[in-house]
């Protein structure tokens, strides 16, 4: 993050619609796609079809500390950043080859 100065205003900014810009030129263009999945920084630096993507200090540290092998991958990350971890299930079971909790039922 040393050369790239994110916008530490919010007027004007949406956070909701920098990130969903960003996905959705990920998805409109494959070269865009790769530089996002492999050089983060620099896909934000560079910007797409010379739109740069205003995103504030969090979403900056976000989409470049996401390492993704695909781009549902990558969304799946950024959507789920910042969320604190679901506990563990207490009371629950899970029986051979199930995949799904069992209520304790005592």
């Amino acid at each position: 993050m040393n050369n790239f100065i994110p916008s530490t205003t919010h007027s004007g900014n949406n956070t909701a619609g920098n990130l969903s810009r960003l996905l959705s030129a990920a998805v409109i263009n494959r070269g865009f796609r790769d530089l996002l999945l492999t050089q983060p920084e620099e896909a934000l630096q560079r910007g797409y079809l010379g739109e740069k993507f205003n995103l504030n200090r969090e979403e900056l540290r976000r989409v470049i500390s996401i390492q993704a092998r695909d781009l549902a991958d990558f969304a799946r990350q950024l959507s789920t950043a910042g969320e604190k971890p679901q506990p563990v299930c207490s009371g629950c079971w899970f029986p051979v080859n199930q995949t799904t909790a069992v209520l304790d039922a005592e």
